[in-house]
């Protein structure tokens, strides 16, 4: 099992989630109780998270084959 892991695979992870977290904690503090922004809840706030933490990951997992192949 262990030789499955990729420890540039996991910094990715772990550096994409924190980012997802840190801007999830930022729109729910700045824009959660905005009038016009009701509709910020929190599943919302879960989705916009998971969906940059994913997205981030996927984003740096590029840059990283990039720079192995050139």
């Amino acid at each position: 099992m262990s030789q499955q892991i990729n420890v540039t695979e996991c910094i990715i992870c772990v550096i994409a989630s924190q980012i997802a977290n840190v801007g999830e904690s930022v729109n729910g503090a700045s824009l959660q109780e905005k009038e016009g922004f009701k509709w910020l809840n929190n599943d919302v706030a879960n989705i916009i998270n998971i969906s940059l933490g994913s997205s981030l990951a996927v984003l740096m997992q590029q840059q990283v084959l990039r720079s192995r192949t050139s």
